[in-house]
């Protein structure tokens, strides 16, 4: 029972040790830098039919371990609209250790207009006709068209 227990207890401290050593030696070659993602205008102004590519202008990334990660950067979201014809829009980059680094501005579309209501058809009705007002006003936006429904 005794060498039971001293083999036991042998094998513990030798387990132990391998983690201790696999553990300094994973804490210490570990990259803790993360990536930072700079942004050259607070607003950006693109066309109506804005690409992501022209969305990332000015946009530009490094990371001290990988150095320039700019052709890693991209579109992660663009938001409602919080004001008229501006949007947010969010860049996302990832490092070679998966660390991720997020950043936002504003976009303001140019030439944006409000969504319009366009009446195809007269307003004039019969008491005993069926009525669609989607067949009569549809509602027309200038970045996704036909928003009637």
């Amino acid at each position: 029972m005794k060498l039971l227990r001293i083999l036991v207890l042998t094998a513990f401290v030798a387990v132990s040790a391998v983690f201790l050593i696999f553990l300094v030696k994973e804490t210490i070659t570990t990259d803790r830098s993360i990536p930072v993602i700079t942004i050259d205008t607070e607003v950006l102004e693109v066309e109506l039919n804005a690409k992501n590519e022209d969305m990332l202008v000015g946009v530009t990334a490094h990371d001290k371990k990988d150095g320039d990660l700019t052709s890693e950067i991209f579109v992660e979201s663009v938001s409602r609209f919080t004001k008229k014809g501006e949007c947010n829009v969010t860049y996302v980059v990832c490092d070679s250790d998966n660390h991720v680094t997020k950043a936002t501005r504003k976009i303001r579309y140019k030439n944006y207009t409000s969504p319009q209501f366009v009446i195809t058809k007269s307003l004039c009705f019969s008491a005993c006709d069926y009525i669609d007002l989607t067949e009569t006003i549809q509602a027309i936006d200038c970045i996704e068209g036909n928003i009637t429904s």
